[in-house]
């Protein structure tokens, strides 16, 4: 006989590795799926924790703020924060779980992280 292991994934999480990022500085960003692995094992990891990044900002005052191409998460999951963002900015990320599901249907997870600019 062949065990089938079967994934049920129910959401995403991310958080940021600070509560703050320095203009011109880096923050990561740590993404993982959750769910279950059925029949239970160790060996098996509810994977992949691959995502899409949307990134926005806005001011003390709740204002948008516009972000250049500096201001960005690469491949690996870090934000990137221009010299030029203003110290007090909330930057917003919207992850999205690019997993797939190949038994059913696929559903999309996302979570929406936030990190303030320092000096």
């Amino acid at each position: 006989s062949v065990n089938v292991i079967k994934e049920t994934v129910t959401g995403i999480n991310a958080v940021f590795d600070s509560a703050t990022v320095k203009q011109g500085g880096t923050d990561a960003i740590t993404v993982t799926l959750a769910g279950s692995i059925t029949p239970t094992s160790d060996a098996v990891k509810v994977a992949p924790d691959a995502a899409t990044y949307s990134v926005s900002a806005v001011d003390s005052n709740a204002k948008a703020v516009t972000l250049d191409s500096v201001t960005r998460v690469d491949n690996y999951g870090v934000l990137h924060v221009a010299k030029s963002v203003p110290v007090g900015t909330v930057i917003s990320v919207v992850v999205t779980s690019t997993y797939q599901n190949p038994s059913g249907t696929t559903t999309a997870y996302t979570k929406t992280v936030a990190v303030t600019v320092s000096a």
